[in-house]
């Protein structure tokens, strides 16, 4: 999460909260979640677990990017 890459942080932690959501890891969800809320200095509410707000700043490539992470994801583990 801290190297170098073509991405940007807040990208990072968008793809972070995605992967934790498809993964049902609620305490990454909550990390994450939290660290993106940090890079676009926007106060999260209390039933806010970072997805979805993720998905409705992002931009249309953002949202390819999101829905790829999604897909990669699931598509990883058999049975999904």
């Amino acid at each position: 999460m801290l190297s170098d890459s073509g991405l940007s942080k807040l990208e990072r932690e968008m793809i972070a909260v995605v992967v934790s959501s498809a993964n049902r890891c609620y305490y990454c969800l909550v990390a994450h979640g939290a660290a993106r809320s940090r890079l676009v200095q926007r106060p999260r509410t209390g039933r806010d677990d970072g997805s979805e707000p993720s998905r409705r700043e992002a931009g249309r490539t953002a949202t390819a990017m999101l829905d790829f992470a999604w897909k990669l994801t699931n598509d990883a583990v058999p049975g999904r």
